[in-house]
């Protein structure tokens, strides 16, 4: 590449870790994952993965996306679901994103209008994770329907766009902080909205935001600390999103509504093949994964939360 393209590179690059370090507070431990490795599209593709010494057959499995500019050994830490793993018995794997060879630590993923690397290279990471999936529940002799998907942020956009596309292998998700789809770079004037397409199979969905996220914002629009080093995007808005899903999985069109402080709980019922929208919206709250923080009545943690939203929504 040119000099200006390298320059370019490393700012957009050295922009998203203003975007990792703002997506949550680290705990101060973290219990270890096996790395491995997949080829996928003539690549080498990196993820790690926690087995607990409880496995049984017919287990669950849950994929946790990383952050733009995170990697997989960070969102071990961050989501804590090893600890959960243990106690439940599922697999937990963290699949990596793709890098600029300059910035190998600093990972992004294609989620259809967002983000870096992965995007602007067309990286099919819907190819990747669905072969991931299908590794290692024959691996480990998982039940294929009860694979979920969690991810904050460019993450969270991910595993938007994977159950879209992949439906028929993921029986519910847990985006945190991110959106299904927006403009990409508004500075073209082109106005061109990227959306995830309609999932042929109805899948369950937990939605955390917080509404005073400044990267990915509650409203939608353009976030302020995501215009440091890369094109300013536009993202839909948490209300778009919920509305996408809504239709999709054929809900009723009027939720019930349940106060959790810090959060308040949208409910969309009467969905097609026992799924629901769950939609919470963490008063205050910013671009965060705290799930060392028992912030949910009954002691729970945003992971802990998840976790039994997923144990309820296996595929039927």
């Amino acid at each position: 590449p040119s000099y200006n393209q390298t320059v370019r590179a490393k700012v957009a690059l050295l922009g998203l870790v203003g975007l990792l370090l703002g997506c949550a507070q680290v705990p101060e431990y973290q219990t270890q994952a096996t790395k491995a490795s997949l080829v996928w599209g003539g690549q080498n593709r990196t993820y790690q993965v926690h087995v607990p010494n409880n496995l049984k057959p017919g287990a669950a499995l849950v994929l946790a996306l990383h952050g733009g500019g995170s990697n997989a050994s960070q969102t071990v830490a961050l989501t804590g679901f090893n600890t959960i793993a243990d106690r439940e018995g599922f697999v937990a794997v963290y699949p990596d994103g793709t890098a600029n060879r300059l910035f190998p630590p600093l990972k992004t993923w294609n989620a259809i209008h967002c983000c870096s690397v992965a995007y602007e290279q067309s990286v099919d990471d819907v190819g990747f994770l669905a072969a991931l999936i299908q590794k290692l529940t024959t691996q480990y002799s998982l039940d294929p329907k009860k694979v979920y998907v969690t991810g904050i942020s460019n993450g969270a956009m991910m595993a938007y766009r994977l159950a879209a596309e992949r439906s028929d292998l993921i029986a519910a998700i847990a985006p945190v902080s991110g959106t299904i789809g927006g403009d990409p770079d508004i500075t073209d004037n082109d106005n061109a909205m990227k959306i995830i397409r309609a999932p042929g199979q109805p899948v369950a969905l937990a939605i955390f935001h917080g509404t005073a996220d400044r990267r990915v914002p509650y409203n939608g629009g353009q976030g302020e600390a995501m215009q440091v080093g890369t094109p300013a995007r536009l993202d839909l808005s948490v209300a778009e999103s919920t509305k996408f899903w809504v239709k999709a999985n054929g809900c009723s069109s009027t939720p019930q509504t349940q106060n959790l402080p810090p959060a308040k709980l949208d409910l969309y019922s009467g969905c097609r093949a026992g799924t629901e929208v769950a939609v919470y919206s963490l008063n205050g709250y910013n671009h965060v994964w705290t799930w060392t923080q028992a912030i949910f009545p009954g002691s729970k943690s945003t992971t802990q939360m998840m976790w039994e939203f997923f144990a309820a929504h296996p595929k039927p």
